[in-house]
């Protein structure tokens, strides 16, 4: 006799973990209420950019340094970035973002107080680097390591703690590009919504 089992069909995008999708104002509270420079930037930098975990975790100083000087900082993603991170550029494909003159701000203000530590950075390092502690080697070389996928959960998890959102928990990295989905959706200058193909 032939068996009757019951089938479930998961969608190709499907997602079972829950996410709250924040707007820009609770973005800009989380970054206030981040716990260092490095952290408001990181939060302010994949906001801004609409850049994924990974990409963002592949940055070098290198990346953005020409722009330092700039009130917005052009950021390329090409497939060399894969070296750093497997994800970082997705198909092989590369484009370019932007930092706004708010996250350009907070990543100058993160760059001047590392350096003030550290001394100069070099252009092989990683723009957003590991805590100190948060890695087993020593900062000499944790500074040409990206940072865990858990600690970017932690950053963002807990600025969205401290600034009060109620769903904090279901805040989460990849949550920050889909709100620079939403925040381009609303561009238009007579407040209509731009539509998928727009965006």
């Amino acid at each position: 006799k032939e068996l009757e089992i019951e089938v479930y069909t998961v969608p190709a995008r499907y997602r079972k973990m829950l996410e709250y999708i924040p707007n820009s104002a609770e973005v800009l509270a989380m970054a206030d209420s981040a716990k260092s420079v490095r952290d408001r930037a990181v939060v302010l930098c994949t906001y801004t950019s609409g850049l994924r975990e990974s990409t963002v975790k592949a940055l070098r100083y290198k990346d953005v340094k020409h722009d330092l000087s700039s009130d917005i900082i052009l950021v390329p993603v090409y497939p060399e970035m894969k070296r750093i991170h497997h994800k970082a550029c997705k198909n092989n494909i590369p484009y370019y973002t932007f930092f706004d003159p708010v996250a350009t701000e907070a990543l100058k203000s993160y760059l001047r107080s590392r350096e003030g530590r550290f001394g100069p950075i070099g252009d092989e390092e990683i723009l957003f680097a590991p805590s100190a502690g948060a890695s087993h080697v020593s900062h000499d070389l944790a500074k040409f390591k990206p940072l865990a996928k858990m600690e970017v959960n932690r950053i963002v998890k807990n600025a969205a703690m401290n600034a009060g959102l109620k769903e904090w928990k279901n805040v989460h990295p990849h949550c920050l590009r889909k709100s620079f989905e939403e925040a381009l959706r609303r561009r238009r200058p007579d407040g209509s919504m731009m539509n998928e193909k727009e965006v």
